[in-house]
Formats: C-alpha cells, structure tokens, sequence
C-alpha cells in the first residue's frame, strides 16, 4: 500500500489494533457499571487557566470593551467581544516575542433560546400530570437548566454593566392577554408538571421560581449598546404550553428578580431539598450550550436516557459544591462564550498526538466501529460513560451536549473528517488539541522533521500564510532537509528552546490598554486520563461492527489540509512525489475515489473550506 503519502501495510494493521483494543475497553467498561463515572458529571474539572468573564469586571473608569456586531450561524445581531490568546515562544536565551492570537468571544444575542414540551411528551386530554409523567431525573433536570440559566445571565449583567457603554436591566414581563396560550377546548386547564420548591419559602423566591418555570411571562435580562438592545447569551424564554407548577403560589404579580447570588442561594436549598448533587452539575453543563443552541428550539424534558445517577451526597456537600461553582462561573461562562471552543474540545476526546495525518483513518474508523452502533441503538447512556472513559475530564461536557441533544452533531463532524480545532480553548482547557503546542524534539543538523517545521513556521510568525493557526490538528509526517527550509526555521532550528505555551489572556478596550486576564487557578486535583491505562495487548472483539475500516478517507483530508498549511508558499523539488500524489492533487484525488468515498470527500472538503473561513471571520 505504502508509497510517498501513503503508509506501509505494517503501519496500517498496528494503529487500528490498538485504537479498536481501546474503544472496545471503554465499552466493557461503560457496560459494566450502571452510574456514570465518578466526578466525572462535574464541569469544574474541564477548566485550565480560563479567563474570567469580561476580566471579572476590572473595567478601567470611563472606558468600555472593544465590540463588534456581526452574524453567527446566520443568526442577526449578534454582538462579540474582541480579545487575544498570548503565547510564551522561548524558555531559553534565544527569545522570541509571543504569538498574540486574537479571538472573538460571543457577548449578547438578540434572540433568547426558546423551550417548551414537545407534545408527544404531554398527554392528550391536558390536566395535570402531578409530577408522576416524567421521571425524577428528568424533572429535576430541566428545572435546573432553566435555574442555571437565569444565573448565568444575572452574573453577565452584573459584569457587563460596569462597562459604561452596556446599561443593563433585569425585569419581569408577564405576557399580554391575547399572548398567552390558550387552553384547548374540553380542558380546564394547563398541563403542568408539579415542582415542589417548598412551602416554607418567602414571597421573593416562589416569585422566582414562578418567573423562570411558567410560561406566562418572561425574565428578561437585557443590555442597551448603540441604540441596540441585547440580551444574555444565556437567555432562555418557555412557549408553547406551560410545564411546570410550583407548589407554593407567589401571591406577588410583579416583583424584582434576585442577583446571581441570591438565585445560587435559592437553587442550593431545592438541590439540598431533593438530594439532587450530579443532576445539579449536569444541569450546569447542560446550560453552557445555550448560545449553541438559540435558533434550534429546545423540547424538554432534558431526557436522562436511562442513566443513573450516582448516590445522592449529604446536604452540606452541595451547599459547599453550589459555593465553589459561584467562583468558577465566570471562568465556565467564558468556556461556553466559546462557541467553537467547546466544540474543539469534545473534538479532542478522538485526537492522538502520536498519529500523523496519513494514519488518521486507521485511529478514527475502530473509534466510529465502536460508537456508531451505540448511536444507531440511541443508547446515549452508555454513550455518556464511554466518552466520559476516554477522557474523565471532559465528562461532564459530554452528558450536556448529549442532554441538550448536540452530541450526535459533534460526533458526525468528527466522523465526517472535519475535526474542530480552537488553540485558545486547548490553552484554557490544558487540553492538547494540535501538535503545535508540543515541545520540538531533536534536531540531527541536516534535517528537520516536518512537525518540528511547522511549530517553527508558527512560532516564528515568518509569513502571512504561517501567521494563522491551520484547521488541522494532525501532525505531517515526515523530514525536510534543512537547505529546503525558510530561513527562519534554519535560524532557530539549534536554540533547543521555543516552544508554544499558553500565558494569558488579554480582553480588548475601546480606549485603553487591554485588561491582562492569566486566568483561574490550578485548583482541582490533577485527574488521570482512563485512556492512558485502558491499554490491551490483543486485538479486541468489536461488540457491533458495521463500518469500513480500510477505508482512508479521513487520512486523505488531514494530509491535505495539513500540508496545503506547511507548503502554502510552495513545495521544494524533491517533494514533487507529495505534491502529485491524489491526496494533494484533488483532481487526481476525485478521479480516483469510488462514488460513495466521492461525494462524502466532496463534502468534507466543502465543509472545512467553510469552517476556515468562519474561523478567518473570527479572527
């Protein structure tokens, strides 16, 4: 099989052994235990060094941040914030100045995120269901999202209103008669599900419990920015049919909302109530993908998909777990600001640094043989855990995509070889997305291995073609002869010192110098990744295989993705065999593909051409 681009026949049958041993290990696992693995539900543990949101407020007097208004995913009016990853180049005494990255963050939207029930969820005649249709879990859990989601909008409020420029309000609106739902004929009223928030509680909470759970009026937490009004990315309103009803009635038609902290305040009591300490953190990661999911409809209940949560802890625990995520939240809110940077996260769960761009199809096909089969069977349970295996700390990310149905849309990016890849995310998270950020290795003196080039093309900041960070994360392979190098790599090659480290963050100001963020503190206990020790020495049996595993498909793109990066300013002579191969040369590459690989590699191909382009946007 091998040739120029291609790899041997031996380099082939050893990756997808030990990918397929693996998966097939997280499998066994993911089956033999029916909970969810432990702290893995909790989104505390994905964070790094990540900023504060908005820099905590630390505005300078008579100065706001540096906006632009623009269109996400065909959404209108959407307002971003700018600002820059900084990374350490050198740690030795040849010194390099660092790589300023810049990045826009999602700061408000236009539209809020709609919910309601979906109808084959509600029974046919309308009354009460009392609580008993849905289970506890997924009762809970809905009700906690839509909690969360109001605190994570009062905290941006009460951030963004120190900026000059954003004057915020948060108000209750209740709709207008001819605006509320009507009660359909034959029924004396409103299917709900009954939420126990407790009699003893005062008039100001069951008034907010009211405000975010019924659907007749909505909280609204807005801000004014040149004659625009915006709202929270975390804004969420109820429609349609009303769900939920609480059981101490606010006698209040109209009251203020509370503070974020008051909201924490009143959402640790219900959780201490119902014993609720996983639920409560996954309703958490459920909530961070609400700017993801404000023009897609969201029908509750937030479906558990038969997992079991582990034993409910002790009061005090998650009075004390509430009180550790009101110091994250603003470090979580920045995560989820990152539209794309959550994605490229999750994405990372698949990436190997050891695998170069031409082995890729051989590490990903055993991954999908895998979880495919999974997918098809809708068993999102064992989906949950056997995500959550391969990478404990992005656990909880998983469940909550996988809660507000986003999983399947993030795997099938992957599966179609469109890997997302955001180096700020992978620098707040301590997560290795990209080869880039690894240290450079040994260098003979005649020659440089073409990862090491490409490090150094980046760090170098040589061109304006190198300048930006490539869309690939899977490393060339391969060694280039130093007389056939820029000359800046040829410079440097011998330092033994550059690297590509993340240092902080800077949020970008209107008239003043940009607020320096180095982000939250190591503070969680360093966490194993299980797919560094679930290891077998033998080809497993794949549970269910329905899939192609000779198929090159994903090989073929990160080789000419990656390489159309390093040799955009043109290939040396004695690259010629690379350059004509079908997977640098498209022509050739179509003629040669079957059909079927055809129009899937005309579609990927499609796709990361868009990508590229929305992250150029970005930037």
């Amino acid at each position: 099989m091998g040739d120029a681009i291609r790899p041997s026949d031996d380099e082939f049958d050893q990756i997808p052994r030990k990918s397929l041993g693996q998966w097939s290990s997280y499998l066994d696992l993911a089956r033999e235990s029916p909970f969810f693995p432990s702290g893995s539900f909790d989104p505390r543990e994905t964070l790094g060094p990540i900023p504060h949101f908005l820099g905590q407020g630390s505005l300078p007097p008579n100065t706001s941040y540096a906006c632009e208004e623009r269109s996400l995913q065909g959404a209108n009016g959407s307002l971003f914030i700018n600002g820059q990853s900084i990374w350490r180049t050198s740690n030795g005494e040849c010194t390099l100045d660092p790589r300023v990255l810049p990045k826009q963050l999602l700061l408000a939207v236009q539209n809020s995120m709609k919910v309601g029930f979906a109808e084959s969820q509600l029974p046919s005649d309308r009354h009460c269901l009392y609580g008993s249709y849905f289970s506890d879990d997924e009762k809970y859990i809905s009700v906690l999202f839509l909690a969360w989601a109001y605190i994570l909008s009062a905290r941006w409020a009460e951030l963004l209103s120190r900026s000059s420029e954003h004057p915020c309000q948060v108000e209750f609106i209740p709709k207008s008669p001819d605006n509320t739902h009507e009660v359909p004929t034959g029924s004396d009223q409103q299917a709900t599900i009954e939420v126990d928030v407790g009699d003893e509680i005062d008039e100001a909470e069951a008034f907010w419990w009211n405000a975010i759970l019924h659907s007749d009026g909505d909280w609204n937490i807005r801000s004014l920015h040149r004659h625009n009004v915006y709202l929270s990315p975390w804004s969420v309103s109820i429609r349609g049919i009303s769900g939920f009803s609480i059981t101490r009635k606010p006698l209040m038609e109209k009251a203020k909302l509370p503070s974020s902290a008051t909201a924490l305040e009143y959402i640790s009591r219900f959780c201490i109530r119902h014993d609720l300490y996983d639920q409560c953190s996954a309703s958490l990661s459920a909530a961070l993908y609400i700017p993801q999911l404000r023009d897609k409809p969201l029908a509750f209940p937030l479906s558990t998909h038969n997992l079991l949560f582990n034993p409910p802890q002790r009061g005090a625990s998650i009075a004390a777990l509430i009180k550790e995520y009101k110091e994250v939240l603003p470090h979580l809110m920045t995560l989820s600001s990152n539209v794309w940077g959550i994605r490229s996260t999750l994405h990372s769960t698949f990436f190997n640094l050891e695998i170069p761009c031409h082995l890729v199809s051989p590490w990903l096909n055993p991954a999908f043989a895998i979880i495919d089969p999974i997918i098809k069977q809708k068993d999102f349970s064992t989906l949950a855990k056997l995500l959550a295996l391969r990478n404990p700390r992005l656990g909880s990310l998983w469940l909550g995509a996988i809660l507000t149905g986003l999983a399947t849309s993030f795997l099938r990016g992957v599966r179609a070889g469109c890997t997302a890849m955001d180096i700020h995310a992978a620098g707040w998270t301590d997560t290795t997305q990209t080869f880039l950020t690894c240290k450079l290795g040994v260098n003979n003196g005649e020659s440089i291995s073409r990862e090491d080039e490409s490090r150094l093309l980046f760090i170098t900041n040589c061109d304006e073609y190198h300048s930006r960070v490539p869309i690939e994360p899977w490393k060339p392979f391969g060694e280039t002869p130093l007389c056939d190098t820029d000359i800046e790599v040829r410079k440097h090659v011998q330092c033994g010192s550059h690297c590509l480290e993340y240092e902080g963050w800077n949020w970008l100001l209107t008239d003043a110098d940009p607020i320096l963020d180095l982000g939250l503190e190591k503070h969680r206990a360093s966490v194993e990744n299980r797919s560094d020790k679930c290891q077998v020495d033998a080809l497993a049996k794949p549970h269910a295989l329905d899939y192609e595993l000779s198929s090159q498909l994903y090989s073929e793109l990160a080789t000419r993705g990656i390489f159309g990066w390093l040799r955009s300013t043109g290939y040396p002579v004695n690259e010629k065999p690379l350059y004509q191969h079908s997977w640098i040369d498209l022509e050739s590459s179509e003629e040669e593909l079957d059909d079927k690989d055809s129009d899937i590699a005309e579609i990927n191909y499609s796709q990361s051409n868009q990508v590229e382009e929305w992250l150029e946007n970005l930037e």
